[in-house]
């Protein structure tokens, strides 16, 4: 992957995933799985007719009034990112997909996407329900974590004492990693994407010290 390389065929992912081979019975266990999304990819491409960027532009993306999010394609388009990664890197090496655009437009995703009257009240309580995980499994300021349907969701306490429930995901990638999380006390909500160069500080802390004020 650092080389440039071509990412691997859906056919010798699985092959060398073994990602055929269920672990448990569904809703029986829990393994954080990409190659599980690229089989949820192919369908969706398969029900829609579409690729999975033109899929996403018009079931999500534009109705959620983001213009300049897209899927990532190519290595030009990683070189292209501000904070790019440091070597050539092809974003096909992430099977179920990459979205890149301003990190504004990440805030406001997680945000329209969680409001009530987007997602069908069964979507949204399947989106949210989530698989426990041990509270050592995630680290701090985890409390209760736990994954739905792509979302991370839990708790998330400070040393100061305040605890607030939190809804989104982060994530990693060569030279950089951020988080997106909407956080929630009480009526009150605020969404937050926080992005960092790779060694540095945990975008999941900088999201909670962003939204301390406002909660």
């Amino acid at each position: 992957m650092e080389a440039g390389e071509t990412p691997w065929s859906d056919r010798t992912v699985l092959r060398r995933t073994r990602a055929h081979r269920l672990l448990f019975a569904p809703d029986g266990g829990w393994r954080y799985s990409n190659v599980g999304y690229l089989l949820a990819r192919r369908r969706l491409e398969e029900r829609t007719g579409h690729a999975l960027g033109d899929a996403l532009a018009g079931l999500l993306l534009r109705p959620l009034g983001l213009r300049a999010t897209r899927l990532a394609e190519t290595a030009r388009d990683m070189a292209d990112l501000l904070l790019p990664p440091p070597f050539p890197y092809h974003p096909g090496w992430v099977f179920h997909g990459t979205l890149i655009g301003p990190v504004r437009e990440a805030a406001l995703f997680l945000h329209r996407l969680l409001e009530p009257g987007f997602l069908s009240a069964d979507g949204l309580a399947a989106l949210l329900s989530s698989h426990r995980l041990a509270d050592g499994e995630a680290g701090p300021p985890w409390h209760a974590p736990g994954y739905g349907l792509g979302a991370m969701t839990g708790e998330w306490r400070t040393q100061a004492g305040l605890c607030v429930g939190v809804v989104g995901h982060g994530a990693a990638g060569p030279g950089s990693r951020g988080a997106t999380f909407r956080l929630a006390k009480g009526a009150r909500s605020v969404t937050v994407c926080a992005v960092c160069a790779e060694p540095g500080p945990d975008p999941q802390l900088g999201v909670l010290e962003a939204a301390r004020p406002h909660l």
